[in-house]
Formats: C-alpha cells, sequence, structure tokens
C-alpha cells in the first residue's frame, strides 16, 4: 500500500514537473516571438527614418533647384514658374 501512495505522489510531481516544463517552453517562445517581432519593428522604424531623412534631403534639393528656377525665370516664363510651383506643393504633399 505505501509503494501504491509512494507512486501516486510521484506520478503527481511527475505530472506538475511536466506542466511547468511545458508552461515554461511556451514562455521561452513566446519571448522569443515578442523579441524578433521588437526587432522587426526597430528595422522597420529604422527603415522609415532613413527613407524620411532620404525624402527631406529630396526636397531641400528639390527646393534649391526650383529657388533658382523661380529666380532665372520669373519674369521670362510664366508658365514654367507655376509649374515649378505644383511640383513644390506635390513633394511637400509627399514629404509631410
Amino acid at each position: 500500500m505505501i509503494v501504491v501512495i509512494q507512486n501516486l505522489i510521484l506520478f503527481d510531481w511527475l505530472r506538475v514537473l511536466q506542466t511547468k516544463k511545458i508552461a515554461f517552453s511556451k514562455q521561452v517562445i513566446g519571448n522569443r516571438s515578442i523579441s524578433s517581432m521588437d526587432n522587426d519593428y526597430a528595422k522597420e522604424l529604422s527603415n522609415l527614418r532613413k527613407l524620411r531623412a532620404t525624402l527631406q534631403a529630396v526636397k531641400e534639393s528639390t527646393d534649391k533647384i526650383l529657388q533658382d528656377v523661380e529666380t532665372v525665370y520669373k519674369n521670362n516664363h510664366p508658365q514654367l514658374l507655376e509649374q515649378s510651383k505644383d511640383l513644390e506643393q506635390t513633394i511637400n504633399k509627399v514629404v509631410n
């Protein structure tokens, strides 16, 4: 009878340990996926920052070109001046 009780207690402890092991495994797997998602989000955020910086540089360069165009063609070509302003507005919409 004592052997049966000991076996039941051991079986119960093994079941508890197995349950804890499964729970721990799920937590580790869950933490890996969260960590992986965090890394993916960090990379995406970094890429978006680089893209924004690139767009800002393009905008500044385009603004300078448009300023030159505006200065050169101000009196001679009013239609080109209007088109350059339209281009500037479009770029501002894209960047912002």
